[in-house]
């Protein structure tokens, strides 16, 4: 079987996941695409990165494409909506689809920069997916503010394995919430794992902002993460437990390259180093 991994980068502090990523799934991936645009979800102008990582990323693993989306057509500029955020992700998710060549039997494991699935997850794609089926959901434990704070009761189930064939003939598609939902856990949400200045910038930027875009202040995030609080809305019950950095329901990934999040990211509460 042919599998292709999937996801899309939009700031530096997402690079270390995207090393954990890739760790877990390059020997049973055929080709790891990341896509990259010159405009966020809301349609505001924004800067490439990627392009600075990639000779290192190419050194470790050399089937990796990387793409970048500049000005793709469609894209709402300035969206004030959240029909228009969610309408210019779905393109931006999608866009890969129109610039590589897919056989209508090939997989695509398409995640967000912070969902790193299990290497026993894309050996299970491998071994049990074939041509006749449709494609399948995995539910990942929800890590959220720290990577070892485990939201207790929280269920994550977003990223997704693919049959192209099923999936790639209508453009833009939003390869994500497809498929067959699967029990169990198959790997690792790090949901707002990340600086609180890169916090603030996110709530300006994707697809949720015109609902969040009020709470871009570096101190309240901050503040949120160091007391535990879910500042967002609607309210969840945010229950956090930290868990030990060795814990097997973190990836292997994570602990060959936890070093390279920053400080403030891993903290110190629950950490066994």
């Amino acid at each position: 079987m042919k599998i292709t991994l999937k996801t899309m980068v939009s700031n530096a502090s997402e690079v270390p996941f995207l090393w954990m990523m890739f760790h877990e799934a390059a020997s049973l991936v055929d080709r790891i695409v990341v896509t990259e645009f010159n405009q966020t979800h809301s349609g505001l102008n924004r800067e490439f990165l990627f392009h600075e990582y990639v000779d290192d990323f190419l050194s470790v693993f050399p089937n990796l494409i990387y793409l970048q989306g500049k000005d793709i057509p469609g894209v709402i500029r300035n969206a004030d909506s959240s029909e228009g955020h969610h309408h210019n992700e779905t393109l931006m998710r999608g866009w890969f689809a129109s610039q590589l060549k897919f056989r209508n039997w090939e997989y695509v494991v398409s995640t967000d920069a912070d969902e790193v699935l299990y290497e026993s997850t894309y050996k299970w794609v491998h071994d049990n997916l074939s041509w006749r089926d449709k494609g399948v959901r995995f539910r990942l434990h929800q890590f959220f503010y720290r990577p070892n704070f485990l939201w207790e009761g929280k269920e994550f189930i977003a990223p997704v394995a693919l049959r192209f064939g099923h999936y790639g003939q209508k453009y833009p598609e939003n390869w994500r919430y497809q498929g067959k939902k699967l029990p169990g856990y198959w790997g690792a949400h790090f949901s707002w794992c990340i600086p609180a200045e890169e916090m603030a910038r996110k709530l300006k930027n994707y697809s949720h902002a015109h609902e969040q875009k009020h709470l871009s202040n570096v101190d309240l995030m901050r503040q949120a993460r160091q007391q535990r609080l879910y500042p967002f809305e609607p309210e969840e019950d945010l229950r956090l437990s930290a868990i030990p950095y060795s814990s097997p329901l973190l990836p292997d990934g994570f602990r060959k390259y936890r070093h390279l999040l920053s400080a403030e990211v891993l903290g110190q509460e629950g950490v066994d180093w």
